[in-house]
């Protein structure tokens, strides 16, 4: 159904259904639905947006919830994707547990993307795992063949026998199909 106002989709197919609205320059996505072939594991979504003038434009501001169902852990997974204007916050967390096991603040600006003082955990590991990230890719809007990538990630482990810490730092470089230049620094 297309008007001036209003514009609704809706898709259907074995792997994927997916319903959704723009009223004005408000978005929002009723439901989408995945589901990942031979793998016992679905990702459903539900969220809205307020759009910009232009489609070239990220939108305002917004909120995403979804919630992940995977054979390989315990408990079903909720995601938070929620923004205003140039930043926002990506938050992963196991469904009966309020420490998320990813929080990554994120800041976007024409020419880079900034994670800065991100967080993760994983604790269905045999020793739980857990650490910090920082990232920035340069040049996002030339394409993910032309983003230059800086990261740095850390990760804890604590045992009986102490504990440990291993760093990755990676880039500055690109990541590509044919021309890939990124340096991988470990330690620990």
């Amino acid at each position: 159904m297309i008007d001036r106002q209003q514009q609704s989709l809706r898709y259907q197919s074995e792997l994927l259904s997916l319903t959704a609205k723009v009223e004005d320059t408000h978005f929002t996505l009723e439901s989408a639905e995945f589901s990942a072939p031979d793998v016992a594991s679905r990702l459903v979504l539900r969220g809205e947006a307020d759009l910009a003038e232009s489609v070239s434009q990220p939108p305002l501001r917004g909120a995403l919830q979804g919630r992940m169902e995977s054979g390989s852990i315990p408990d079903p997974l909720t995601l938070a994707l929620n923004w205003q204007g140039p930043q926002g916050v990506l938050r992963l967390e196991a469904q009966h547990d309020s420490t998320p096991l990813v929080s990554l603040p994120w800041k976007m600006s024409p020419d880079r993307i900034d994670i800065e003082n991100g967080v993760w955990r994983w604790p269905y590991a045999t020793q739980p795992l857990s650490g910090n990230v920082s990232m920035t890719l340069h040049d996002w809007l030339d394409g993910w063949q032309q983003t230059r990538i800086d990261a740095r990630l850390n990760m804890l482990t604590q045992g009986h026998n102490g504990r440990a810490n291993s760093v990755l730092v990676l880039g500055p470089g690109r990541v590509g199909l044919i021309d890939s230049a990124l340096r991988f620094q470990l330690t620990g």
